[in-house]
Order: structure tokens, then C-alpha cells, then sequence
């Protein structure tokens, strides 16, 4: 069954979603300071249900039958439905989050895709070169690569390595440990 946490989340996604169908057919368009604050709520809600599905006691994580998963999904479906109405950059986010999240739960065709849209969105609202960009090449690689794509992954890779050069993030040394990784395998 399900506890009250489990209660209370769903019915936040739902509520909120709600709101966000009653927005789209007119009723009532609130500012985009309060559309981007449901949308950030959102995917941090979907961030959360992931963590609390990790820590639980029995393993829901990556039942795509579960309730954990479904609450987490649907949040962060929330969240890229109302970047809609904001930006590319925070799309991207979104995106990335969820894709992010299909890959941690082994939906890799799933992750490749919204992965895929969310790298387009961070380079359509950001450039090219923005080290938001990487971050959506590093998990891209991380997916090619559990998918048996070697070459795409090490593209994908190099790319993040590039990006994070570039930018001076401190995370270069991880896509430098996956692209070794990925080089090692080919």
C-alpha cells in the first residue's frame, strides 16, 4: 500500500498538473515567475521521489510498475510541459533530468531520447558551447555506451570532455573517467 508520502507527492503532481491543463485551455494564465516556480517544483519533486525510491527498504527503483516510478515519470513530464511555456534552457533541464532518471532505472531507448531533446533545448536556449550542454552529452555517452552504441558514446564523451574544458567545470574528470572507459571498450 501506499504510505503517506507516497499520498501526498501524488497528489501534488496530480494537483499541479490540473492546474497546468486548466492553464493551457485558458483559464487563468498566471505570471511566469509562478510558471517556472511549478515547473522548478516539479522536477525537484521528481528529484526527490527518485532519491526516497533509492532508500527504500524494498527496492522500488526501476519498476516501471511501481508507484515511486510513476510519481517520479509524471513529475518530471510536469515539469518539461511547463518549461514549454518558459524556455529552451529550462526544457533542456528538464529533459535532462528525466532522461537522467530512465537511464538510472535501465529504460535505455527512453533516456536516449529525452537525453537526446533535452542536448537540442540546452543548445537551442543556451549556444553550443555552454557547459549545460556537457551535461547532457556526459549522460548521453553514459546511455550510448550501456546501449552498445561505442561509437556514439565516445562522440557523445569527447564532446562533454570538450565542453567541460572549455567552461572550467569540476566535474571534467568524470566525463574524462567515462570516456576512458568507453575508449577502453572499443
Amino acid at each position: 500500500g501506499q504510505g503517506g508520502w507516497e499520498k501526498t507527492a501524488m497528489k501534488v503532481v496530480q494537483g499541479t498538473m490540473k492546474g497546468f491543463d486548466q492553464l493551457k485551455q485558458g483559464v487563468g494564465m498566471p505570471s511566469i515567475d509562478r510558471i517556472q516556480a511549478f515547473a522548478d517544483a516539479l522536477n525537484a519533486l521528481g528529484t526527490e521521489l527518485e532519491r526516497r525510491s533509492e532508500q527504500a527498504e524494498e527496492t522500488y527503483f526501476g519498476r516501471r510498475d511501481s508507484a515511486w516510478y510513476r510519481y517520479a515519470e509524471q513529475a518530471y513530464e510536469g515539469s518539461i510541459a511547463m518549461g514549454e511555456l518558459l524556455n529552451d534552457a529550462f526544457v533542456g533541464r528538464s529533459c535532462t533530468s528525466l532522461g537522467n532518471f530512465y537511464l538510472k532505472s535501465g529504460s535505455i531507448e527512453k533516456a536516449i531520447k529525452q537525453l537526446e531533446k533535452g542536448k537540442q533545448r540546452y543548445i537551442d536556449g543556451l549556444g553550443t558551447e555552454h557547459v549545460r550542454a556537457a551535461y547532457a552529452h556526459h549522460a548521453l555517452a553514459e546511455a550510448y555506451f550501456q546501449n552498445k552504441q561505442l561509437d556514439k558514446a565516445k562522440e557523445a564523451a569527447t564532446e562533454a570532455v570538450r565542453l567541460r574544458q572549455k567552461c572550467g567545470d569540476n566535474s571534467l574528470s568524470k566525463s574524462q573517467d567515462l570516456l576512458q572507459k568507453i575508449e577502453s571498450e572499443a
